[in-house]
């Protein structure tokens, strides 16, 4: 666990906070709690079995079908999050997290 500098959460937590929160879309990471302590953020979020992509990556070769799956999904809630005025600012590979069914949760807002 790092710390986090009073700067940010100053400036950009409460934004982020508030953006991971009201974000409800199946592809997107459900946060269910925050709690802040002083300078120490716990988020109680969505349990993603099968990690994230870039650790996923390294081990395996994806086929097409697999792909283009994981690619609609992006979209779907980027799409959303375009809708709800939300831009995403950090999408790579270790922030989309894989679940049990190895469905995509667009995640670090």
């Amino acid at each position: 666990m790092s710390r986090v500098s009073s700067k940010f959460v100053e400036k950009f937590l409460p934004r982020e906070l508030d953006v991971l929160v009201k974000l409800k879309h199946p592809y997107i990471v459900q946060v269910y709690s925050v709690i802040q302590n002083g300078y120490k953020i716990f988020i109680n979020m969505e349990f993603a079995e099968n990690g994230d992509l870039f650790t996923y990556l390294q081990n395996k070769t994806l086929e097409e079908p697999q792909i283009r799956l994981w690619l609609m999904q992006i979209l779907y809630a980027f799409m959303y999050m375009h809708r709800m005025g939300v831009v995403h600012r950090d999408l790579k590979c270790e922030n989309i997290l894989l679940t049990r069914n190895y469905n995509v949760r667009i995640a670090d807002f």
